[in-house]
């Protein structure tokens, strides 16, 4: 997703016109790495959780 965000960047740096096209599409792209982002953290946080319960059995 980071890469998808880098490109809008820098297509938006290369064609300033096309900015006010560009700019809901670039935040779009940000909301989908956020959501994405969270719910990988919380995979994570729920793996930890359950192989520390394993250890301690």
């Amino acid at each position: 997703m980071l890469s998808e965000i880098d490109e809008y960047q820098s297509i938006i740096r290369r064609f300033e016109e096309l900015e006010v096209k560009l700019e809901p599409l670039l935040e779009q792209a940000r909301e989908r790495s956020a959501q994405l982002l969270g719910k990988v953290n919380v995979l994570n946080t729920v793996i930890n959780t359950l192989s520390e319960e394993v250890e301690l059995c």
